[in-house]
């Protein structure tokens, strides 16, 4: 879910909640920096953990709820592990400290999910601010969550757009779905916010003031996943444990994206979760119970994988009991003025500018070209339109595309080949590694393609 409003604005409107608590995990600050995060945030009623490295945070990450991350760009933590950190912990507000800041980088960090990016020299008093301010913000949306927000403001927070027929039917789909407590699963092309779906059910939902937590199957090793998950018993060490994330966020939800990347393992404990709500551990035996509800999506049909043996049957057809299709957005081209005003809107907002105009050409360009990125493809477009035109109405020139295929060969080496990655992923439904043998490139290299092309 989009923040609609960023730290800066937070620590000058938000006071500390009364009776609240603060937890802050620090990593991979040097001595001196912690030393001063520590006098700051304890004076501001903050109680604090610290490790050197991610991999000594996974315990710590494991086995308690922190209210926020700070996370020390340096030797002992680079921004792969920071990385990793937002994609495998989202419902952890992040604020990332360097010794060498910049603009670019503050805007690139904030993209990806940190909260905020600030000058490691920066004072006491704005580290604790920015953090106060993180800490509020989580509290904020989770007892916005709780109060219930309209439903039209809900579904425009989150770029769920539209009224054309086909983006109505899923609407219309997703009270009842919130209101049960089934397993399901999001089928549509990348880019058409199956995430922000699932966000929406969840935040509709009995669970709404519980985790909501994210993983993507296929970017690494299973095993990895599953122990993120499901915890294990630590050998040679009987009864000692390493719970995963979903003992942890009980009466939570969980998001699975790309299941049909999973291998058969990781397929039969997410079946035994969405099945009987039970986990095991890895190298336990024992069965442990979990509240929490599974909410899974795909980008291509998993039904011919599961004829072909690919997929596990059980599994299937659990989450096929509620389905929802998310349609592209060329299906729903009557969309797209709505759209280019709502992503106007959010990122004039985010750029602290006004609302610019778009041109009669600008517009039917937009109307005509296909998106093979769907409404993400659209939201970058319009940003980056901006950001080469920061006055005036946004004209043709300043999308990176054309339509037509008299003016293909004049697109940068950049677009070629992002547009090719999607025609690719089009012709094998979203197959990453049928998508990667193709292209001749392995699976990581293709992912990172992908997000860095903004199209995951």
């Amino acid at each position: 879910m989009d923040l609609l409003i960023r730290s800066s604005e937070l620590s000058s409107a938000i006071s500390p909640v009364a009776g609240t608590h603060t937890r802050v995990l620090v990593i991979g600050a040097t001595h001196i920096l912690y030393n001063t995060a520590q006098q700051a945030l304890e004076n501001d009623g903050c109680s604090l953990a610290h490790t050197e490295t991610l991999e000594q945070a996974f315990p710590l990450l494991h086995s308690g709820r922190w209210d926020v991350v700070l996370a020390c760009l340096g030797s002992e933590l680079n921004e792969d592990d920071i990385g990793r950190l937002l994609q495998f912990w989202p419902e952890i507000p992040v604020v990332v400290l360097t010794a060498a800041p910049s603009v670019q980088n503050a805007v690139r960090w904030v993209k990806r999910g940190a909260f905020d990016y600030l000058d490691a020299q920066s004072p006491p008093e704005q580290i604790a601010a920015t953090v106060r301010a993180a800490a509020s913000e989580a509290r904020l949306r989770r007892q916005s969550m709780v109060a219930g927000d309209s439903f039209d403001e809900l579904l425009r927070s989150v770029d769920l757009v539209g009224q054309a027929p086909a983006m109505q039917r899923v609407l219309e789909q997703v009270e009842a779905l919130a209101a049960g407590d089934f397993p399901m699963l999001i089928v549509g092309a990348r880019g058409t916010g199956k995430e922000m779906l699932a966000r929406v059910i969840h935040a509709r939902s009995v669970r709404a003031p519980m985790p909501f937590l994210v993983t993507r199957c296929g970017l690494i090793a299973d095993d990895w996943l599953a122990e993120d998950l499901f915890g294990r018993e630590i050998p040679g060490n009987p009864g000692a444990i390493q719970k995963g994330r979903l003992e942890l966020a009980d009466g939570g939800t969980l998001f699975v994206d790309e299941i049909g990347e999973a291998g058969p393992e990781l397929q039969q404990r997410l079946c035994q979760l969405a099945r009987d709500r039970e986990i095991q551990r890895l190298g336990s035996k024992l069965r442990t119970s979990v509240n929490v509800r599974l909410i899974a999506a795909s980008s291509r049909p998993l039904e011919p994988e599961v004829k072909a043996g690919k997929f596990d049957r059980e599994l299937y057809q659990l989450l096929t009991a509620a389905t929802v299709h998310l349609p592209r957005l060329c299906e729903r081209r009557e969309d797209i003025p709505l759209l280019v005003h709502h992503f106007l809107r959010k990122h004039a907002q985010a750029m602290n500018r006004p609302v610019p105009e778009i041109s009669e050409s600008a517009m039917r360009l937009l109307l005509e070209y296909d998106w093979p990125g769907n409404v993400r493809e659209l939201d970058n477009a319009i940003e980056r339109a901006m950001l080469m035109r920061p006055r005036g109405p946004l004209q043709p020139g300043d999308f990176p595309f054309q339509v037509g295929s008299s003016r293909e060969n004049l697109l940068p080496l950049r677009e070629v080949e992002r547009l090719h990655i999607l025609r690719v992923l089009e012709h094998v439904h979203g197959n990453i590694s049928e998508a990667a043998r193709i292209l001749q490139i392995d699976r990581t290299t293709l992912y990172n393609k992908l997000r860095a092309y903004g199209l995951r």
